[in-house]
């Protein structure tokens, strides 16, 4: 009884540590469970789970830190992925956008000035910015963003009438 017992707790934790990874996508945090669609906000057809399981879903399985933003050396070097991922979890923040309802078309560097450029020198600090292309897939309304990475916070975001934008894969 006791080895019975040692085993179900050693495939628990391995559940716990591996079901992340199954059920959430990890590079657009979208939910793949229907409990995780729960937790979402979308419609599934589980009903109601209590506030406990709730609390413990969102503990173990989506867990939404800012993701921690690495130092790059130039101020033209690419977005990084903990950029990127830092990107989506702002608008997702600020603009309340939906999991299963919104795609990020693309999310780019958005290079400083010429003349900042030209008189950058190593070590100098400077401003981190993302533009992205965001589509609410229920609505087809197309957004163009600009995220400043350096404050944490949406710097613009403006509705493009009458656009689809580009989409692969």
């Amino acid at each position: 009884m006791k080895r019975a017992a040692v085993l179900v707790g050693a495939l628990f934790a391995w559940f716990c540590v591996h079901a992340r990874t199954a059920f959430v996508d990890s590079a657009t945090l979208i939910p793949r469970h229907p409990l995780l669609l729960m937790l979402a906000g979308e419609e599934n057809s589980l009903g109601k789970i209590s506030v406990q399981t709730k609390h413990y879903l969102k503990k173990y399985f989506m867990q939404q830190t800012q993701p921690a933003i690495a130092i790059v050396p130039h101020p033209l070097h690419p977005l990084t992925a903990e950029e990127i991922n830092a990107v989506t979890a702002i608008l997702r923040e600020e603009k309340k956008l939906g999991y299963l309802t919104t795609r990020f078309v693309s999310i780019t560097l958005k290079p400083s000035s010429k003349d900042f450029i030209y008189a950058y020198k190593k070590g100098q600090p400077f401003e981190r910015e993302a533009f992205a292309v965001v589509l609410d897939s229920v609505t087809g309304q197309t957004y163009e963003t600009v995220v400043s990475l350096t404050s944490q916070s949406v710097l613009s975001w403006e509705h493009i009438p009458g656009v689809q934008p580009t989409m692969t894969a």
